[in-house]
């Protein structure tokens, strides 16, 4: 056994208590992580199109160039996750099918990452995602890798994952409040526990450290599992929360209480209400639409015993492997849909609420007329901050389902690296920011209210009240400070599946000019006071009624005013624009009436 690594570092008092139960010498032996007793039997279509589709994928890896160390901008992290897609998907068939070309193929990509000079710590996610994937495929394949290449693929883990964890970025990145707190802690717990036995002091270290730390990031969830940044993140960042707690728990039989915390366990919830009827999700904050299935949801499903927590991604992914299945997304934890696929029948299970208060930092609130996808009208609000970690100003906002399609849509953000590379103060949240300043992120593109073209108070908190089954206020107060002395928004939604959103503004200056704005995937016509959104054959009708004459226009999408803005094919913006009167007051009631 090689010599123990001194840690580097001093542990809270709280993680020096938790290190003592950190007992290594009951670890289970490899594969430790994650690997069930027995994976589910392939006993239904979806199944057998599931491992149909990850052997496919599989086998066009055979034979391919291994990973290289460079960068996209200042990440390393397309290098960490591509590294993740490939060796958990080969490590995944070589133990389910044992054909060796899988396991030589992960062999020859391990070994060329344990060359890398580094994982790249400057960003500590690429260090964190690339260990897990190291860890893994370690692992998973730690009985048939020969033993040369099962040391170097060790030390990699060791040096270049734990040791990196040790420094300036990694101590940072394990306290974060954010994402970067599951995802780092969790990266490096999965390598720390893969080679527990060979660095058993530097390892304990880490997994206490990170044991004390991943509460900091799951207070997030409290109280009922909202996520302030959004459902992307939310998908990133739980993730790696389950991948850390499915970790402790098969590795050392315990979870150390973490799964236990009612925010975390609420969780499942959140991600079931933002994905409207369309199959797109309610995408407020960095994100994209795209509603992907999750293994979360899957595990979460297992944890608490209700299979209905599995029902959207179990559809979800049945219409990615519809037809051939040849077009199935590749993401890097698709193995993981078939080590925890629900042990129950999903739509045996009652569904969730129709109305929904997501309270919390950011909060939101949904509501549906039933969860049919074919018939549902849901809508989607938000108030909270742009202060918010990836927050947008994009308090009062909305979204709308209906007859299975989106009608009023969230912006999708866009890459990182193209705003980066082109000077763009991004990461800024100051008032006077450039991140305002990008299209995607200011209130202009949001399906929400601004004055005389001034942005929203980046340190606002808006809140939802008077929420009931069909009904729910977001007061905009805060958000429009210094514009107005009291905003309101008020929405509902009938069971027939009318929206009814009322405006009420007061202390405008005289003359000062509101701007309501949906953006919208559906052609726009304007008739008086009213327009029509018509797609694929279906038809919307908005009608507004105000204490002033609206001035509605369509609104094109196709500015390309680099960086700060690009064209959005296939989006434009239904405009309302409102003069007020020399009382300072506007009131605006918007009825929009479902297809």
């Amino acid at each position: 056994m090689r010599a123990a690594i001194p840690i580097l570092f001093a542990v809270s008092s709280a993680a020096s208590a938790l290190a003592a139960d950190v007992d290594f010498s009951k670890i289970a032996p490899h594969p430790r992580l994650f690997w069930p007793a027995e994976i589910p039997a392939a006993d239904t279509p979806l199944l057998r199109n599931f491992d149909a589709a990850l052997l496919r994928r599989g086998k066009k890896m055979l034979g391919q160039k291994p990973l290289e160390r460079v960068l996209e901008g200042r990440r390393l992290l397309g290098v960490s996750r591509d590294a993740l897609q490939r060796i958990v998907l080969l490590a995944y068939l070589h133990r389910t099918t044992g054909k060796p070309g899988f396991l030589q193929q992960a062999e020859t990509e391990m070994l060329a990452i344990a060359g890398f000079s580094d994982w790249h710590p400057e960003h500590f996610l690429d260090v964190a995602e690339m260990t897990a994937a190291m860890a893994i495929g370690y692992d998973w394949l730690y009985d048939d890798l020969p033993a040369a290449s099962r040391e170097k693929i060790r030390d990699a883990i060791r040096d270049k994952g734990l040791q990196a964890a040790l420094g300036k970025t990694g101590t940072t990145a394990s306290r974060a409040t954010n994402n970067w707190n599951p995802v780092c802690n969790g990266g490096i717990t999965l390598g720390a526990l893969a080679i527990a036995e060979d660095a058993p002091d530097l390892a304990a270290g880490l997994v206490s450290r990170a044991i004390d730390n991943l509460p900091r990031a799951m207070a997030a969830y409290e109280p009922v599992g909202a996520y302030p940044e959004g459902p992307g993140y939310w998908a990133y960042g739980i993730t790696y929360n389950v991948l850390f707690i499915a970790a402790l728990d098969s590795a050392l039989g315990s979870d150390f209480g973490l799964a236990a915390k009612s925010g975390f366990r609420k969780a499942p919830e959140f991600l079931m209400q933002v994905t409207g009827p369309s199959g797109r999700a309610f995408n407020f904050s960095d994100g994209s639409d795209r509603r992907q299935p999750s293994p979360a949801m899957f595990w979460f499903a297992r944890l608490l015993d209700n299979p209905a927590i599995a029902r959207q991604d179990v559809a979800l992914l049945a219409k990615d492997l519809a037809g051939d299945g040849k077009s199935f997304p590749v993401e890097r934890f698709d193995p993981f849909f078939r080590l925890w696929f629900p042990t129950a029948p999903p739509a045996d299970a009652p569904p969730p609420p129709l109305a929904w208060l997501g309270r919390g930092p950011n909060p939101i609130a949904c509501f549906r007329t039933s969860w049919d996808p074919a018939t549902a009208v849901y809508l989607g609000i938000k108030a909270g901050s742009a202060s918010a970690s990836h927050g947008h100003m994009d308090c009062g906002a909305f979204v709308i389902d209906a007859a299975g399609l989106r009608w009023a849509a969230d912006p999708i953000t866009r890459p990182y690296n193209e705003l980066e590379t082109a000077g763009v103060d991004y990461w800024n949240g100051a008032q006077d920011s450039e991140r305002w300043k990008v299209w995607e992120t200011s209130p202009f593109s949001h399906n929400t209210l601004t004055i005389d073209g001034q942005l929203h108070n980046v340190a606002a908190h808006s809140k939802i009240k008077d929420f009931t089954s069909d009904h729910a206020v977001i007061d905009l107060t805060e958000t429009l400070q210094g514009q107005v002395s009291h905003a309101t928004r008020a929405f509902s939604l009938s069971p027939a599946g009318e929206i009814l959103i009322r405006d009420q503004l007061r202390g405008l200056q005289p003359g000062a000019v509101v701007r309501w704005a949906m953006l919208t995937p559906a052609d726009a016509a304007i008739s008086g006071k009213s327009a029509t959104l018509t797609q694929k054959g279906k038809s919307m009708t908005v009608n507004f009624t105000s204490n002033a004459p609206p001035a509605l226009t369509i609104e094109p999408c196709d500015a390309d005013e680099r960086p700060f803005r690009r064209p959005v094919a296939g989006y434009r913006q239904l405009v309302a624009k409102f003069t007020a009167g020399e009382d300072g007051t506007l009131s605006i009631s918007t009825a929009i009436s479902p297809p």
